[in-house]
Formats: structure tokens, sequence, C-alpha cells
């Protein structure tokens, strides 16, 4: 567990003691330590002072993808804490908006291109009625979502 605190990763941890992974992570379950619990709020005060998401998971000794690493995401949404992932992600998002026709944006929240709406979300995030049906899904794909969203777009 002290190692953990101190940041050290699941895999660094794992190595350095000569087991397995799943056998740190059991040995924390039965000393009741849970990862996100310690750290939440030291990672929450560090991307409230602007830092990327990923860096802060990683030196807290949590993994980018699996269980911790989605409840942080969850806890930190339900604070209503925005985050970025690291540099190149905006700079990527830049490009994208950079080569959007005029009257579409990407959605601040999912990232989607749609339609633009002053608030900066789309129908979905938005929590629009509609926003899940089927007909507005095939409505918006005939308009070029696949085109926009998966295809590259302009070049």
């Amino acid at each position: 567990m002290e190692m953990q605190r101190d940041g050290m990763s699941v895999v660094a941890i794992a190595d350095a003691l000569g087991v397995t992974q799943q056998q740190v992570v059991s040995w924390w379950g039965y000393m009741g330590h849970d990862i996100v619990a310690y750290h939440i709020d030291k990672i929450a005060e560090e991307l409230l002072a602007g830092a990327a998401l990923y860096p802060t998971l990683l030196a807290h000794g949590i993994g980018l993808t699996g269980g911790p690493a989605s409840r942080v995401r969850t806890i930190l949404r339900e604070r209503g804490i925005t985050w970025h992932a690291a540099d190149q992600a905006g700079v990527h998002k830049e490009r994208i908006r950079a080569t959007i026709d005029a009257g579409q944006m990407l959605c601040r929240e999912c990232d989607v291109i749609t339609p633009a709406h002053d608030s900066g979300l789309c129908p979905a995030c938005r929590g629009e009625e509609n926003a899940d049906d089927e007909r507005s899904a095939w409505l918006e794909f005939e308009s070029g979502w696949l085109q926009r969203n998966l295809c590259g777009g302009k070049r």
C-alpha cells in the first residue's frame, strides 16, 4: 500500500515484489485499500489547477484504463470537474475544428461533430428528448455523420 501511495503503478509494484498485477490488486482488496478513494481529492485538486488527466492518473499509480480510471472519471464528472487528456489531444481537436464545415462544431463534451449550437453541446449531451431516437439518428447519419466523424472529413 505504501508503494502505491507513493505513486507507483500496479505494474511497477508487481515487478518490484515479483508477483502478478492481479496479486497486488487482490492484496489491496484484502487490506481494504481503495486507490481511488485515497487519491481522488488530490487528483481533483491537480486537475482544477490545470493538470492533464492522464499524467495525473499515472503520477498517482492509477492506470489509464480499467475500473479505477473509470471510477475517477465518473467521480470527477459528478463533481463537475472537467479535464483534458493531454496537450496532444487539444492540438488534435483544434485541427478537427479547423476542417469542419461552417455551421458544424465539435461537441465540447463528447467530441462528436454536430450542427452548431450556442451551448457547444450536441443534442445527446444537451439531453434533448429526441437525441436518442432512431429517426433522428438516421437523419443525422444520412446528413453526413459518417463522413464527418469516421471518414476524415476534408483533407
